[in-house]
């Protein structure tokens, strides 16, 4: 399993607007780079899917994805955000870890997997394995290359994008220049999220030891530009 580390996005304490702000700058860096652009969305059996997106943060890969997989079938798909922290009120306060799962067709989660242990990690593909499909993707790989490149996006280039970012804010602009705890901290957790990163072996062990005889578990290695997304896909067995 991947190492340890301290994330300030993670912990109780640590201010929601400086949160907020971190996760649209990554929301931000996902749109740039688009590392999802090629997950290729699961076999809906029905012309309307309730869709449950765990960890959202700001839900940016949940968005793009939909727009993506309606284009590509025919199925309505009805989005829910929901996170541990909610940035605003349209995102449902859920624990993924604590709190029992509203019923839904299918479960995302993006970006997120690596802030939980190897226990944790366990217990969330049970709980999503109730419904028909479900994606756990990550774009990170524990490598030299991908920890060098999230320090450059993370740090360095924070200064140079941070005007672009949206919604514009001046007391974001002030944590950026003045005073960079935006970038500080959100280097600092890229790094240790890289570290953390999952390898694909680890990932094969979950599959193998969640896979049961009702749902069934793989993992696929999707590339992008400046690397890979490694991606964990349920789907419900069919009744023979």
């Amino acid at each position: 399993m991947a190492a340890k580390g301290f994330e300030f996005e993670d912990q109780p304490w640590f201010p929601s607007h400086w949160r907020r702000w971190q996760m649209d700058y990554i929301r931000f860096c996902i749109r740039l780079l688009n590392p999802y652009k090629d997950l290729k969305g699961p076999r809906f059996e029905s012309s309307k899917q309730d869709w449950l997106d765990l960890a959202s943060g700001t839900g940016g890969p949940a968005r793009m994805l939909k727009k993506t997989w309606e284009e590509n079938s025919s199925t309505e798909l009805i989005l829910t955000f929901s996170d541990r922290y909610p940035s605003d009120q349209n995102i449902l306060d859920i624990n993924v870890l604590s709190d029992e799962l509203p019923p839904s067709d299918g479960f995302t989660m993006f970006n997120a997997f690596h802030h939980f242990n190897t226990r944790e990690q366990e217990q969330i593909l049970f709980k999503v394995s109730k419904g028909s499909w479900a994606l756990v993707a990550e774009p990170l790989t524990p490598s030299l290359f991908t920890f060098i490149g999230i320090f450059f996006l993370t740090g360095p280039l924070h200064f140079l994008l941070a005007p672009f970012v949206s919604p514009f804010s001046l007391a974001r602009l002030f944590w950026t220049y003045l005073l960079p705890i935006i970038p500080m901290v959100t280097c600092w957790d890229g790094l240790v999220s890289v570290l953390r990163a999952p390898s694909s072996n680890h990932l094969r062990q979950l599959a193998e030891k969640a896979s049961s005889s009702s749902f069934e578990w793989s993992v696929e290695m999707v590339p992008f530009s400046f690397g890979r997304v490694s991606a964990l896909v349920g789907s419900k067995k069919k009744s023979e």
